[in-house]
């Protein structure tokens, strides 16, 4: 075993290193093929194609825990799908809300992007977009694959849900039932139950790992709550 390995060690290293170029050299969108720049790329997709900015949206819809990345000229760096336009729609299974009108199409989503999203070190990344003329605050998903932050449009319409069970209906736990600002996926808190149980895993660590796999280099841009875990996992373990 050890033998085959050595005789593919180069081989799988020129694989390794060729996957961290762009997968193409004219730099092109090949999935909408209508010229747009492919500047993004999915780190949980089976497929490695790059994307621009329009196909990453459209293709991570109900995807929004994936982790991405830009290209910044001389290697893909850590990004956020709200930073290539992706907003969360509450309320109606996703799609948008008929009270907020207006065109929520890919296109448009990655244009308002490209004037509101702020870098990933940006502190004022908390701060709300602008999109269609409506003012949409950041709603904080903490999942197994790290911390996602998305604008979200809630819905607001007469017979609304409140913000705590539009969540759930979206399978997102919410970190509190006024007006929550964070919400965890049931992924992430089934294996927080299991990692506390079989290893005894403090909160504390907890944190500190779902902070490296946001940002493995730089942690401390995303930062969790040392207390992830102890209020929600209390409410969560105890439902039957």
């Amino acid at each position: 075993m050890l033998l085959d390995y050595i005789s593919k060690e180069q081989e799988y290293l020129h694989h390794i290193l060729a996957g961290h170029a762009p997968s193409n050299s004219s730099r092109v969108c090949q999935i909408c093929r209508t010229g747009r720049t492919a500047d993004w790329r999915c780190r949980d997709c089976s497929s490695a194609d790059d994307l621009c900015d329009v196909c990453v949206v459209e293709r991570h819809s109900f995807n929004l825990c994936h982790r991405v990345q830009r290209w910044g000229g001389t290697y893909f760096q850590d990004s956020f799908l709200a930073q290539a336009g992706l907003c969360l729609h509450l309320g109606n299974q996703g799609r948008p809300c008929v009270c907020r009108p207006g065109d929520w199409s890919a296109e448009t989503l990655a244009s308002a992007a490209q004037i509101n999203a702020p870098a990933l070190t940006d502190p004022n990344f908390n701060q709300a977009f602008e999109i269609n003329g409506y003012h949409l605050p950041i709603l904080t998903i903490v999942s197994r694959t790290g911390l996602h932050r998305l604008p979200v449009a809630w819905c607001t319409c007469p017979s609304a849900q409140s913000k705590d069970l539009q969540l759930l209906s979206l399978c997102l736990f919410p970190g509190s039932q006024r007006d929550p600002r964070t919400a965890y996926t049931f992924n992430l808190l089934d294996y927080l139950v299991l990692d506390n149980l079989e290893t005894k895993t403090s909160a504390r660590a907890f944190a500190a790992k779902v902070q490296r796999l946001t940002s493995p280099y730089f942690p401390n841009i995303g930062k969790v709550r040392s207390s992830v875990g102890l209020s929600e996992l209390a409410d969560y373990g105890n439902l039957p």
